[in-house]
């Protein structure tokens, strides 16, 4: 009986192997790679708040103070027919106008006084819970 030929090829634990190590690898950074895009969203919106802020305080200025021109906060960003009126770039990463998990941007308004809020009272309803570092 002569010797048997081995066939060419990888062993199924020599596969398992290989699988093992990728799932490894997979696991270390796929948790990185979306505490990064989360990082990178939360930066984001504290960019397009700054800018939002600037906006605002600029219209209001350009309008005599007058807050009615300024909302609603699309408004900071739209032309008029002639090409005027825009006091920024529309915030968002697609520059829709969106914050970066897909909430539009929004001024709030004091409902028994009737004045309008600088950017530290706008409201985006898919911000993260900043305080809770296991948000999910």
């Amino acid at each position: 009986m002569k010797g048997r030929t081995r066939e060419k090829g990888f062993t199924l634990v020599e596969m398992l192997v290989v699988l093992v190590i990728i799932a490894v690898l997979v696991s270390i950074i796929l948790p990185n790679a979306l505490r990064s895009i989360d990082n990178a969203n939360i930066k984001q919106a504290a960019a397009d708040l700054r800018n939002i802020d600037a906006a605002l305080n600029l219209c209001y200025t350009t309008n005599n103070q007058n807050w009615a021109n300024c909302t609603p906060i699309a408004n900071l960003w739209q032309r008029d027919a002639n090409g005027n009126g825009a006091f920024m770039e529309a915030p968002g990463p697609q520059g829709n106008g969106n914050d970066p998990w897909g909430g539009a941007y929004a001024i709030a308004q004091d409902a028994a006084t009737q004045n309008w809020y600088s950017v530290k009272n706008v409201i985006f309803p898919n911000w993260p819970d900043l305080n809770n570092p296991n948000r999910v």
